[in-house]
């Protein structure tokens, strides 16, 4: 497949307008058939995946582009997903024991007043009946 960057594309589409300015039958097979049209004048052959569309300036025509799609609420954004599955940012392992540590302690600070736990960590932590 022919390589469509963005330097051929807007060197095709110089091509294309200068001669539409002084060709009447050309301007009709870039509205009717536009890759081959591309293709007869310039040698460049558009591949299929790029969708082409000419509209003449002297029809009435309304054309919209259609902004981006929502993302679901129960989707995460881009943003979302490079921060968990990049890694950046976040907690590090450390962080995370000690965080399990902390819980540790406040189960025990909650729960021993009641009888219920004994010890100081979570994994640590013995039922007393």
């Amino acid at each position: 497949m022919a390589e469509w960057s963005k330097e051929k594309q807007e060197k095709v589409v110089k091509t294309v307008l200068d001669r539409s300015l002084n060709d009447a039958q050309f301007r009709k097979e870039l509205v009717s058939h536009p890759h081959r049209a591309i293709q007869e004048a310039t040698g460049e052959i558009v591949p299929d995946s790029v969708r082409l569309q000419f509209i003449d300036q002297s029809a009435a025509h309304l054309t919209v582009v259609l902004p981006a799609m929502k993302v679901s609420e129960d989707e995460l954004s881009e943003q979302q997903l490079e921060a968990v599955a990049g890694g950046k940012g976040g907690v590090t392992q450390g962080q995370f024991l000690s965080g399990l540590s902390d819980i540790g302690d406040v189960l025990n600070t909650v729960a021993s007043p009641l009888g219920v736990f004994t010890g100081t960590a979570v994994g640590t932590a013995a039922h007393t009946a």
